[in-house]
């Protein structure tokens, strides 16, 4: 979508729910937008008319074969290149000089097959519009138009909405535990976009190997006779990621929807679905979001390290289901924070959906620690608040330990706080997505 730089603020209207496609005959994009790869990236395949599920499942592909770097050569010399591993090479410039109309077959001298550096944003356009052009270079032109149809990313684990997991991704076994060859694109149609895309265009030779005791996929596997094979999980399992943190939309009909606020039970059963399918990579979601950097704050009773739970799942809450702008600092300054850093002012009532801040032991769960406590009010009934929050960060919380442990709790407080203790609200019910 030209002009969106900040993708956590600066989602598409609709709600979290939202996941329209745009036209598909929207003009190609002659510049990109965004301040990462991945954000330039989502940013030209929403704007050339793709649903957020359909660029979810491109983005999802992309990560794992290159982390979009255009300049990648494939690990070993198997001959890929670029965003999607073009393989041979050549096979970019294929793709990339086809000409389906849309002015995009005057490829620049300077974009060389195969090259090892060079201008990040015209290497990277020009792939774009090469795995654009794709489809209808191999006779299917209404391709784009089928990934529109695709209504979720793809299960990469058991949940209510897929309680038969994912989708088989073999037909047989083969030598040293190796399941097979994948089925073809007309079977994966429907079972998601990231599925469905790459069967019908990347057709890598990954393999589902499960997933980690924390919710991600195990890594890739050398097998004997075969070679490396990725994880076919880290395709739906990235894309996922990508259209939660870019559209604020969820795969299933249980999204958190902004006209249930204020009625308890409905959004306790939405949040519990939410926090059954996402809570083990809250935090990594929230660091991996650029927004915030939690690992100095501390809230509640910090017995055991770095105790950032609160502040972190407050972050995830703000980033995910407002367009508000989160305002970062121990649990007990989130609520004032967040409320300079949108022009809003601090009450001492609490209204649904909002920030909470507090601190004096046993008011609205802080545990009397000097940093306070942070959560999420989901609903008020008379003197009581039913509220969303976290408790307990990872020791060691950053992108690269692997961990990320977080509990999280809906519980009920009553209100006004006792004497020496303080809690502060900020309304967020503007900003609802």
């Amino acid at each position: 979508m030209p002009g969106r730089t900040r993708p956590s603020n600066n989602r598409p209207p609709g709600g979290v729910c939202a996941g329209t496609p745009g036209d598909l005959n929207s003009p190609a994009p002659t510049a990109l937008v965004g301040e990462t790869n991945l954000e330039k990236a989502w940013n030209y395949l929403t704007a050339r008319g793709l649903s957020p599920v359909a660029a979810a499942g491109v983005t999802g592909n992309i990560m794992p074969e290159s982390g979009f770097d255009p300049f990648l050569h494939e690990a070993g010399g198997g001959g890929g290149w670029g965003i999607i591993q073009w393989t041979p090479a050549s096979v970019f410039a294929t793709d990339a000089d086809y000409d389906i109309g849309d002015g995009t077959t005057d490829r620049p001298s300077s974009v060389a097959v195969g090259a090892t550096s060079g201008d990040n944003d015209l290497y990277l356009l020009w792939q774009l519009h090469a795995l654009w052009k794709r489809p209808f270079r191999e006779g299917k032109p209404t391709f784009w138009e089928e990934m529109n149809q695709e209504t979720h990313v793809g299960c990469y684990t058991t949940t209510p909405e897929c309680p038969d997991g994912p989708p088989p991704s073999n037909v047989a076994p083969r030598v040293d535990g190796d399941p097979g060859q994948f089925l073809g694109a007309d079977f994966y149609k429907g079972r998601g976009s990231a599925y469905f895309y790459h069967a019908s265009s990347v057709r890598s030779g990954d393999r589902n190997w499960g997933l980690r005791a924390d919710g991600t996929p195990n890594s890739s596997r050398n097998l004997a006779g075969v070679g490396w094979r990725g994880n076919i999980l880290n395709r739906p399992f990235r894309g996922t990621e990508h259209l939660e943190r870019f559209s604020g939309a969820t795969q299933t009909p249980g999204c958190v929807d902004s006209s249930n606020w204020g009625d308890t039970n409905a959004l306790v059963d939405q949040w519990r679905r939410e926090m059954g399918r996402n809570m083990p990579r809250l935090s990594m979601e929230v660091w991996r979001a650029g927004n915030i950097q939690t690992e100095s704050y501390q809230c509640a009773d910090n017995t055991s390290g770095i105790n950032n739970g609160c502040v972190a799942f407050s972050a995830w809450f703000v980033d995910r289901f407002t367009t508000a702008r989160f305002g970062p600092g121990n649990g007990r300054d989130v609520a004032s924070r967040t409320a300079q850093a949108n022009g809003l002012a601090v009450t001492n009532s609490p209204v649904a959906p909002a920030l909470f801040s507090s601190h004096g032991r046993g008011c609205f769960g802080t545990g009397g620690s000097a940093e306070g406590h942070t959560g999420v009010v989901l609903s008020v009934e008379g003197n009581t608040a039913t509220v969303f929050h976290g408790w307990n960060g990872t020791r060691s919380w950053g992108p690269d330990n692997g961990h990320d442990m977080c509990d999280g709790y809906i519980e009920e407080f009553t209100f006004p706080c006792s004497e020496g203790t303080h809690v502060e609200f900020v309304n967020l019910g503007d900003f609802a997505r």
